[in-house]
């Protein structure tokens, strides 16, 4: 029925939400939606005793929105405009059979009702207000019993009404739809599908066979392998014997589940991405270790894990988290044809160092993206450095250390001398501790082969990086075509390192640099720089292309004002306290940017590099005149996680991951 509520209902925190999910499919979804959740809100603040908490109404104000579903439903089809539903001859004849038992009970109201005014005067304002009477009032209470409504909401069903009755006299015949959603071309509803969640484009692809022909890439476009670890009533005394059944059971389950999709070539060939976990791995310890055998334990989910890789031929994405990768799953990563990208997190390479080469394997030349997450505490040599030289095509490299802790760069020669330094165009590594070693490698590859293409780098050091260092490791970058660079944790940043910078990388549009106080702080945050920011102002003369910066500069948002002193002066009347409450600080914010601004005609955002992910933006512009304007509104505080993406990535939510071609929407199948 088009009156009846289709909201589903999600846990949040704190609250429970009621959720249409938009694209709202009906009429008032949206206002049903916003007055749910505020009626959730005031049910949770009222178990808590909260005293600005309202008692709710009674399940009568959700009734009144099935009425204004109903009315803006009659409205909508003889209008011939309504919501995403559609307007077909099935729901209007259910719309119109509840709309006319509706309008029988309520032209007994309308001729029993008279219209009073009841203005809100407030001084020289006069507020219109309009009151309904009804006599006798049990004609009113009558009918919000039978339509389950509160008496309050009756003003808005009388106007609605009213404007039902006038949009039936206009416009007497219903206009049905004639074009529906299959009558688009292919190309298009595999656009719309894409946008749909997995969950909705099985739903969608439910409805009819054209549609779910277009369906079958996207609901199995994504699938999620774990060996789950849901310990519940573990306690001392039965903690081995609990958890050796717990796992063999997760085992067990992973197992059935992988076999059921080895038998299912269909689901397989239209899976392109696949995340694997193994959640018995915490932190930097096994679970299995203290309870089984490892080897005999994994080995073979493994084994099947391997043989899922290899029969999903179009993966483009692969996930795996805290898996021991052997040689039979490097086979199978190495040999998929369309993998774009690949994250191996918490992963130790069982295969001794000494024994690698690259006639063992076939390497991979699609993959594109490759991050790497470090185990924590431990040097994570030769667990995870052994992959890279079979990605030798790799453009981005992304290295992170899970608890940004300090990871080192591996000595071996096989893995120094074969990693794809001369391809890639972005690096990104968080945690790195020696970027003398990391200077070394980046001027052999700028020395073989075309150079250094590197067009994006950031390194986030492990440590106060001095001075020697930091000109060693912009040295050995020299030759690259930088256009983004992003050093975080220098403990030297004079003058002569922003020269440096603007002479050595003439194309930058980005630059950020993070100072630190000492070894002590690792986190990213606010910092008292060496100097006042109006003297590092003057250096970006040296930065032809700049566009942005980001600098974690520490200082006062807010400056006292001299107001004080005129109060002083005047023996402090009471008529200039209202003007100094207003300007008695001097807001600082903008100072900044708009100095750096000054010296760099070309800079177009500044951003207070401070915690990571709440880094404020602001926008620099110049008028026709020549003057210059910023601004930190709205406006550009949504921009600050595209920002963080694009000039100052993470490592954890945002990195610098090249966006995969869809190649399968140029193959698309007719279905007509």
């Amino acid at each position: 029925m088009d009156s009846d509520s289709s909201a589903g209902e999600l846990g949040g925190i704190g609250f429970k939400y009621h959720l249409h999910r938009p694209p709202y499919l009906k009429i008032y979804d949206q206002e049903e939606e916003e007055e749910v959740n505020q009626h959730e809100r005031n049910l949770q603040l009222l178990t808590k005793g909260a005293e600005n908490a309202f008692k709710p109404a009674q399940s009568h104000w959700k009734r009144f929105y099935h009425l204004l579903r109903l009315l803006g439903g009659i409205v909508g089809f003889h209008q011939g405009s309504l919501d995403l539903s559609g307007r077909h001859p099935y729901r209007y004849s259910s719309v119109k059979a509840r709309w006319d038992k509706y309008i029988v009970d309520f032209t007994i109201l309308m001729k029993n009702t008279v219209e009073v005014r009841d203005d809100i005067v407030f001084g020289e304002f006069v507020l219109p207000q309009v009151d309904f009477v009804i006599t006798p009032p049990e004609l009113l209470s009558d009918f919000c019993t039978k339509w389950r409504v509160a008496p309050t909401r009756y003003s808005r069903l009388y106007k609605e009404t009213e404007l039902v009755i006038k949009t039936l006299r206009d416009y007497p015949t219903p206009k049905m739809q004639q074009l529906v959603l299959t009558d688009l071309p292919p190309e298009l509803l595999d656009l719309i599908m894409s946008h749909a969640s997995q969950s909705k484009a099985q739903l969608l692809g439910s409805t009819c066979r054209s549609l779910r022909t277009i369906s079958l890439r996207f609901i199995y476009k994504f699938r999620s392998l774990a060996l789950e670890f849901n310990p519940k009533g573990v306690t001392v005394e039965n903690r081995v014997q609990y958890l050796t059944a717990l796992a063999q059971k997760s085992r067990e389950r992973l197992m059935v589940i992988t076999e059921s999709l080895l038998s299912r070539p269909d689901i397989l060939q239209n899976t392109s991405e696949l995340v694997s976990n193994n959640d018995w791995h915490m932190d930097d310890r096994d679970v299995i270790e203290e309870i089984l055998i490892p080897d005999v334990f994994y080995t073979p989910i493994t084994e099947r894990l391997a043989d899922v890789i290899s029969a999903c031929n179009n993966l483009t994405h692969v996930s795996l988290s805290s898996w021991t990768i052997d040689q039979r799953m490097l086979f199978a990563l190495t040999s998929l044809s369309h993998l774009h990208t690949l994250t191996v997190s918490r992963c130790s390479v069982d295969i001794p160092v000494e024994h690698l080469s690259l006639d063992l394997f076939p390497p991979s030349h699609s993959v594109v993206n490759l991050e790497i997450r470090l185990r924590p505490y431990v040097l994570d040599y030769p667990q995870s450095w052994p992959l890279i030289p079979f990605f030798p095509s790799a453009r981005c490299l992304v290295m992170s250390e899970i608890t940004e802790s300090r990871f080192e760069l591996p000595r071996h020669d096989f893995i120094r001398d074969h990693i794809p330094l001369c391809n890639l165009t972005r690096l990104q590594l968080e945690g790195l501790d020696d970027g003398h070693l990391l200077g070394d490698w980046l001027r052999v590859a700028s020395r073989s082969g075309e150079g250094l293409r590197l067009t994006h780098f950031k390194l986030r050091a492990g440590y106060g990086m001095d001075s020697d260092e930091v000109f060693d490791l912009i040295d050995s970058l020299s030759k690259a075509p930088l256009q983004v660079l992003v050093l975080e944790g220098l403990d030297y940043v004079e003058f002569d390192l922003f020269d440096r910078i603007g002479a050595e990388f003439p194309s930058l549009i980005a630059l950020t640099i993070i100072h630190r106080h000492s070894d002590r702080q690792r986190e990213t945050n606010e910092c008292l720089w060496p100097h006042a920011y109006w003297e590092y102002a003057s250096r970006l003369q040296a930065f032809p292309r700049l566009e942005h910066l980001g600098l974690n500069f520490l200082f006062d948002w807010l400056h006292g004002s001299p107001n004080a002193l005129l109060l002083a002066e005047n023996d402090f009347p009471e008529e200039m306290w209202m003007q100094f409450a207003e300007d008695e600080y001097i807001p600082m914010n903008n100072s900044i940017p708009r100095a750096f601004g000054a010296y760099c005609p070309t800079l177009k955002t500044f951003s207070y590099e401070a915690k990571r992910g709440c880094s404020p933006l602001f926008k620099i512009w110049r008028e026709a005149d020549g003057s210059m304007g910023v601004t930190d509104d709205e406006t550009a505080l949504k921009e600050m996680f595209r920002h963080s993406k694009v000039y100052n990535p993470d490592g954890l939510l945002t990195r610098w991951l090249i966006p995969t071609p869809d190649l399968s929407r140029s193959t698309v199948l007719s279905c007509r």
